[in-house]
């Protein structure tokens, strides 16, 4: 069926008792040509109205273009600016300069407009907005701006932990510079924001990939160049007169422990495992305390969570939590509970096949010296899992046994 613009065209329906639609015809379409659409729309725009009156069902003032629609807006650009994607940063830089340069309209209700104009500024006349090491220096300055603050730290977290090795490089580096840029200016307070923000995004995208396992790179990166968490340098940097500061370390650490916990109950995914070991080896280094024979906080439920881990059904996981743990008894020999014993914890982690079976007929299965080793790091695992078996199929007592619902217990208690 052919549409004549000349004359109303009818819709043909299935239904016979339906009221027939028709196109309009071109005469009944001229009534809604704007003539002077050229000025009127950019008048509109700038004074934030719509562009006919009679469209507002509600108030005649009410704003169809706001201060949080324009934040809002921004923010996503400014996300997909800080992403992994050359193409996406490059065409989104584009679009962000002609929205903040273009006086003949005048994008309005732009939070802190100077601040970031400046921030996204080059001494060149053309900025190469694909290139990581140009657009990732300008991101960091952005993040400063309280109204575009999370959706870039969003975006840097997709770069930091993404694949592409000058993005990693470029993005890691751009966020490094600006955390050591915040410890010479003593910006406690900027710091703190970006715990809360890294925090955030874990809560809200709680169980998705896509972004948790981003985010958990980040966190590692930044607690291995003790940006975060409660290692004593960062202590130091806090404001003084500020009473509750190691309070305030101690609840992002122990809010941290929590989700990441939380994130590792029932997970099948290499990627994210491994992520959730590297935050976990993180823990054993900061603000470490040994009370007898048993580690005490966050670190001390953090290694409990490790030697679970070290009877994980994927071999995998065994042998890469094994290597990451013979890692911090060598740089750490506070971790072994026992006095004059690191030798023989890291004999046992380093020539065990983790990989191998976790119940051996004949000599000692996986499982057995996991148990030999949490004796040796002082861990007081439950009976059950000390014990359980998985297999195939098996069943005990009418249920299957999974020894890892002992995750539900720590992560219960890693908030106290």
């Amino acid at each position: 069926m052919s549409v004549k613009a000349s004359v109303g065209v009818a819709w043909d329906t299935k239904e016979g008792n339906e009221e027939d639609m028709a196109v309009p015809n071109m005469a009944e379409r001229m009534k809604f040509l704007e003539p002077s659409i050229g000025t009127t729309v950019p008048t509109c725009l700038k004074e934030g109205k719509p562009l006919r009156e009679t469209f507002v069902a509600t108030a005649a003032n009410e704003r169809y273009f706001d201060v949080d629609t324009c934040q809002r807006v921004l923010g996503s650009i400014l996300k997909q600016l800080s992403e992994k994607l050359d193409n996406v940063r490059d065409l989104a830089g584009g679009i962000l300069c002609d929205l903040l340069t273009n006086e003949e309209v005048r994008l309005p209700f732009v939070q802190d407009r100077g601040f970031l104009v400046a921030a996204l500024s080059s001494k060149d006349d053309t900025v190469n907005w694909a290139s990581p090491t140009t657009t990732f220096a300008m991101m960091v300055k952005a993040m400063n701006i309280d109204a575009y603050h999370g959706p870039i730290v969003e975006g840097l977290c997709v770069s930091v932990g993404g694949l592409t090795e000058s993005v990693v490089k470029s993005s890691s580096g751009a966020l490094l510079d600006w955390v050591r840029t915040m410890k010479k200016l003593k910006g406690s307070k900027h710091m703190m924001r970006l715990g809360r923000t890294l925090l955030g995004l874990l809560e809200r995208e709680k169980k998705n990939e896509r972004i948790v396992v981003p985010v958990l790179r980040t966190i590692h990166l930044l607690y291995r160049n003790d940006a975060v968490g409660g290692g004593e340098e960062n202590a130091g940097e806090w404001k003084e007169g500020e009473e509750k500061s190691d309070q305030m370390i101690n609840d992002f650490d122990s809010r941290l422990l929590k989700l990441v916990l939380a994130e590792s109950h029932g997970s099948k995914s290499f990627k994210k495992l491994t992520a959730i070991v590297d935050v976990l080896i993180d823990f054993l280094g900061h603000g470490m305390r040994v009370e007898g024979r048993e580690m005490a906080g966050t670190p001390g439920m953090s290694l409990k969570f490790l030697m679970i881990l070290l009877a994980h059904p994927f071999p995998k996981i065994r042998k890469f939590v094994a290597e990451q743990l013979y890692v911090v008894v060598l740089e750490n020999e506070e971790v072994v509970a026992e006095d004059g014993r690191v030798d023989e914890v890291g004999e046992l982690l380093l020539e065990t096949a983790w990989d191998g079976e976790l119940e051996e007929d004949v000599g000692k299965g996986v499982r057995e010296v996991r148990n030999d080793l949490c004796a040796l790091l002082g861990v007081q695992l439950s009976d059950k899992a000390r014990s359980a078996k998985v297999k195939k199929g098996g069943v005990k007592g009418g249920k299957e046994v999974d020894e890892h619902e002992s995750y539900q217990s720590l992560v219960s208690t890693a908030g106290r």
